[in-house]
């Protein structure tokens, strides 16, 4: 089990972090925390560690950062956290439970995960999950149970930053490999939530290649946001090239703008949708039950609300909504862009409408189709109102 007396016993440890010594031998050390583990890799000085959690722990205060001393420092640190099949709860933490700073790759992994499978290792519960002002990458864990009850403009489960320094702007990354966020969000009209659990600020960037953000509509509960885009608020660069945005729902519950909306994506950015699935998901309100690409345009007045569609299928969303109800699959006020032979938009519908418009599509934008297929209204295909 040592390998040199500079290991420490892991009973009673949080986590630990394999290092090298002088000589090339494999150290551990243990740490009682995941924030002790992290100032112990920046003061080793080695790159490429991997934090293993040990038990199911505890984050409390605000959280742990990721980051390497000087929060807008640029030199780059790379390391992994890997769950090891155990879960962290972060209810005691005051706002965010992980803070990704500029300068910081960071890698969340669960060693334990089976493909296809939502756990066991989990990032859970409390306000807000992961602040990314760097880069970070899920390549397989969960991350539930979040509900950011203060602010719009910030994600339930994880955000996604820019901010500007000086001459200077920082911009986060997010790549999805694998991996599930699901089942955050605050079920209460009185304190619900107000963000999507997926936020993309102007000028950062989230790209998904696999994993799921929502549910699947039995034993694991999607994404329930009060206000809109169920699953993903993006306002950055959005690219989707694979996995699953389902079971999320939009609700009208606050007096938020476009409260209840967007059941999986509100989209005010720049979307590149080349595979994937967005579907099975609902808003109670006036429409966009997959998609609502919201108007958006610069000062000088060009549109910067902008969804490319070369893949994938948008289907099985739904309005429901006791007044009218429009665009079930797709609701487009500014630019979207249909180009793929294997895109589709199909088997959207309303239901408990008194009118319904734009089974697959409603535009007051530009739509453009090149290639691709989208089920008529009343047709074979389904979008429908029924």
């Amino acid at each position: 089990m040592y390998l040199n007396d500079r290991n420490k016993l892991q009973i009673g440890y949080v986590c630990s972090v394999d290092y090298d010594d002088e000589d090339g031998n494999v150290y551990t050390e243990s740490y009682n925390s995941v924030q002790s583990a992290i100032n112990g890799i920046v003061e080793s000085g080695q790159n490429d560690r991997t934090i293993k959690m040990l038990v199911n722990s505890t984050m409390s205060d605000n959280g742990a950062e990721f980051y390497t001393g000087d929060k807008t420092l640029q030199n780059v640190i790379n390391y992994t956290l890997d769950l090891n099949g155990k879960y962290i709860d972060c209810s005691a933490c005051d706002e965010y439970a992980l803070y990704v700073y500029p300068g910081t790759n960071v890698t969340i992994t669960d060693s334990k995960s089976k493909a296809g499978v939502a756990g066991p290792g989990a990032i859970k519960n409390g306000i807000s999950a992961i602040n990314v002002l760097g880069s970070l990458t899920l390549d397989s864990g969960v991350i539930t149970g979040f509900s950011n009850i203060y602010s719009q403009n910030a994600g339930t489960a994880v955000t996604v930053s820019s901010f500007s320094k000086g001459s200077d702007t920082y911009s986060g990354k997010f790549v999805m490999n694998d991996g599930y966020i699901y089942g955050n969000g605050e079920e209460t009209t009185s304190v619900g939530s107000m963000a999507s659990p997926v936020y993309v600020d102007t000028g950062a960037e989230f790209i998904m290649n696999g994993g799921v953000i929502g549910g699947n509509g039995s034993d694991q509960a999607g994404n329930v946001v009060y206000g809109c885009g169920g699953g993903v608020t993006n306002h950055g660069t959005f690219t989707l090239n694979d996995g699953e945005i389902a079971y999320n729902e939009a609700l009208y519950g606050l007096k938020v703008r476009y409260a209840g909306y967007a059941g999986g994506v509100f989209n005010d950015g720049m979307f590149n949708m080349a595979g994937g699935k967005i579907y099975n998901n609902q808003v109670n309100s006036y429409g966009g039950g997959g998609v609502y690409n919201a108007y958006r345009v610069d000062d000088a007045g060009n549109p910067t609300s902008v969804f490319n569609m070369t893949g994938g299928g948008i289907y099985g969303n739904v309005v429901d909504n006791d007044g009218s109800a429009y665009g079930m699959g797709v609701m487009n006020y500014c630019v979207f862009t249909m180009n793929g032979e294997d895109a589709f938009i199909s088997n959207n519908y309303a239901q408990n409408f008194t009118e319904s418009y734009g089974g697959g599509v409603y535009n007051q934008g530009t739509f453009t189709l090149l290639n691709g297929h989208i089920g008529a209204y009343d047709t074979y295909d389904g979008n429908t109102a029924d």
